[in-house]
């Protein structure tokens, strides 16, 4: 379709609404990838009945500190099915129990309600707030920041991986995730020790 065919629209000298062309998405999807090759987290499609419902990803993770940060976006036709809710349970669980992490972090606007709710119901402990973090629309927003330890995750009681979503988590190499599990393994969650040495380096 030559561009002149496609939705453009200009808001204003600062904002135009157009579609992603196949650059963009092959630039996103290389990214993301890249993230995941490199030991870095990674960025997933979230479906929800065979439609691509959200995004939801590890926001970068400090080996060295043994820390990661989540993120996430749903669309609004799937909002109030806590899809987002569940999705970070399945991300928060391996990141303890596979990568031997001791910390995640979610970090939402203070008036975004639904999302608060969400650290809330995964017992996460506010930390505080931090003013005018983030450029959010045409004004900067507060920020709440959330998390939850390792040692908090396991006493309240959140169930343990299935045998059938944690076998073979320690032979995998990157990118080699079962797409059927929540599970991904990086060489850094089986040796935590030598992860430490490689990002100090």
């Amino acid at each position: 379709m030559a561009n002149e065919q496609q939705f453009h629209h200009i808001i204003d000298e600062d904002l135009e609404l157009c579609l992603l062309d196949e650059d963009d998405a092959q630039r996103y999807i290389r990214s993301s990838l890249g993230q995941f090759v490199e030991n870095n987290g990674f960025q997933a499609g979230m479906w929800y009945r065979g439609t691509l419902a959200g995004i939801i990803g590890y926001q970068g993770v400090d080996w060295v500190n043994r820390s990661t940060a989540l993120g996430y976006w749903v669309g609004a036709s799937c909002q109030g099915k806590g899809l987002v809710t569940k999705a970070c349970s399945a991300l928060i669980d391996p990141a303890f129990r596979e990568w031997r992490l001791n910390r995640v972090e979610i970090r939402c606007a203070t008036g975004n309600d639904r999302s608060q709710a969400i650290t809330e119901r995964l017992g996460f402990t506010q930390e505080g707030t931090l003013r005018g973090a983030e450029w959010l629309y045409d004004h900067f927003a507060d920020l709440a920041v959330y998390s939850v330890l390792a040692g908090e995750w396991r006493e309240r009681g959140k169930e343990p991986l299935t045998p059938d979503q944690a076998v073979g988590a320690h032979s995998r190499a990157p990118l080699q995730a079962d797409r059927r599990s929540e599970v991904w393994e990086t060489p850094q969650a089986a040796n935590p020790e030598a992860a430490h040495r490689a990002a100090a380096t």
